[in-house]
């Protein structure tokens, strides 16, 4: 983030809310320095000040940004603001970015990036366009014996922010019969103003679509990649499937779309089996892609 000379970074905080602010600020030789401040009134606090670019070792940019909200309960509007000058050489207050920090959350800036926001955890929660969220399963689920569907919550996305976000679930899942169906959704508990998406397999049959995943498909001929398409959300999964070609061991499904949110909410999978007297699991190692595109 350049700075001409004069120019100032500035973070207005709203409230008597502990927040923590880190800059790195850079000179026009290329070096860096930290400057950290503690927080705890609402308040005005200028982190940088452009020295212009032919000052000897005088700040000319922001390297980073980072204001952290340290409260254990309370919120707090956050606005970083720069101060710089009109075409006429008036001075002019330039709001780069507002968002009311939630407690333990962090409003960031880098470089390519722009600004996001990173949730108590540390995850992303809010970004700007092009930034890539992703999820992973560490821990294989235990086997799903109901036909009621539940939340995969290691590939929640809490707080997705608005705009038009992509999505693609690579899940990892076993039956233990090669008779069982599985069942997959995919919620926002936000507004969602549209939403398409479309749950894919390569099919046991190389000629029509059967509704039977097969994830050792090696003839030359292969397989018939079949599918599922929903328009909407919701928490009750699509599906089931036919069956697997083989009980216990891994197979792919690829749950892929587009939804534009205009208020904020949490991005959710849901997955169960076909019914409460068969069994299923998510595996270890799926994962999720999102992508603001707008």
């Amino acid at each position: 983030m350049f700075l001409a000379a004069g120019d100032t970074i500035r973070i207005v905080t709203g409230s008597a809310v502990t927040t923590d602010v880190l800059a790195v600020l850079k000179d026009d030789g290329g070096n860096r320095k930290r400057q950290g401040y503690n927080l705890t009134t609402a308040t005005t606090t200028t982190v940088a000040t452009g020295a212009g670019g032919i000052a000897p070792n005088g700040i000319n940019a922001v390297d980073y940004l980072a204001v952290r909200n340290k409260h254990a309960s309370s919120s707090n509007l956050v606005t970083v603001n720069l101060v710089t000058t009109d075409t006429s050489g008036a001075a002019i207050t330039v709001e780069l970015g507002k968002y009311t920090l939630l407690a333990g959350e962090t409003l960031r800036w880098m470089p390519g990036v722009g600004f996001s926001i990173l949730d108590a955890n540390g995850a992303i929660k809010a970004s700007s366009n092009g930034t890539i969220v992703t999820r992973a399963v560490t821990a294989t689920s235990t086997n799903s014996a109901a036909a009621t569907p539940t939340e995969v919550t290691e590939l929640r996305v809490t707080g997705t922010g608005t705009g038009t976000f992509q999505f693609q679930y690579n899940i990892i899942y076993q039956c233990t019969a090669t008779t069982t169906g599985i069942m997959m959704s995919v919620n926002h508990t936000g507004t969602v103003g549209s939403a398409v998406y479309n749950m894919q397999w390569v099919d046991t049959s190389a000629t029509a679509a059967t509704g039977a995943p097969d994830q050792d498909v090696v003839a030359a001929t292969g397989g018939v990649v079949s599918a599922m398409a929903y328009r909407g959300l919701s928490a009750t999964p699509a599906g089931p499937t036919a069956s697997v070609d083989t009980a216990d061991s891994n197979m792919l499904m690829i749950v892929e779309g587009t939804l534009t949110v205009s208020v904020d909410g949490n991005l959710a999978f849901w997955f169960n089996t076909e019914s409460g007297t068969l069994t299923s699991k998510v595996m270890a190692g799926s994962s999720l892609i999102l992508t603001k595109v707008a």
